[in-house]
């Protein structure tokens, strides 16, 4: 069964041993250091908001948060991560959706943004099949130097369709 509920501290070594790789954890969270460490997503809960970790049975297979960019008009979602046994699998899409309903609750925003580094595909097909439309490019840089794009994505509250009524969570 597909859950989610507030992020716990205990969780968090679990959530670092999500990311298998220096290319993941850079589309995940860019400004960390491989291996992501408990001490780095301690830093990330002192920062951000609503912190959900997506599990399958009692299996932590996902993270992500929301927050806030200076001078920016709406949050964004972020640091989302979805453990790779389970991606293709519509566990990707359910965790965008629910993050979106968070954001709406605590925000009460008529939009919500989020950003992916342009190579990152899947995750780029899956926020435009979501309603997400790109607003803005910008320059990044890979720990080796090299050039990445950030695609910074809108998405209006108002064309929001849920697909999964269904969806359960446990909120402390």
């Amino acid at each position: 069964m597909f859950l989610y509920r507030d992020t716990k501290e205990e969780d968090l070594e679990a959530i670092c041993s999500l990311v298998k790789t220096p290319k993941e954890l850079f589309y995940m969270f860019p400004s960390a250091l491989y291996p992501l460490s408990v001490s780095q997503m301690k830093d990330i809960l002192e920062k951000r908001k609503a912190h959900t970790t997506f599990l399958y049975g009692e299996e932590i297979i996902g993270y992500a948060n929301l927050y806030f960019l200076e001078g920016e008009d709406a949050p964004y979602i972020g640091h989302l991560i979805l453990s790779e046994k389970y991606r293709g699998r519509g566990y990707g899409k359910r965790m965008v959706e629910i993050m979106i309903r968070q954001a709406f609750a605590l925000y009460k925003n008529d939009k919500i943004k989020i950003a992916v580094i342009n190579e990152n595909t899947k995750a780029l097909l899956l926020y435009m099949k979501l309603g997400f439309s790109p607003f803005k490019a910008s320059l990044r840089f890979d720990k080796r130097g090299e050039e990445k794009v950030l695609i910074s994505m809108q998405l209006d509250m108002n064309k929001v369709k849920y697909g999964h009524d269904d969806l359960q969570g446990v909120w402390a």
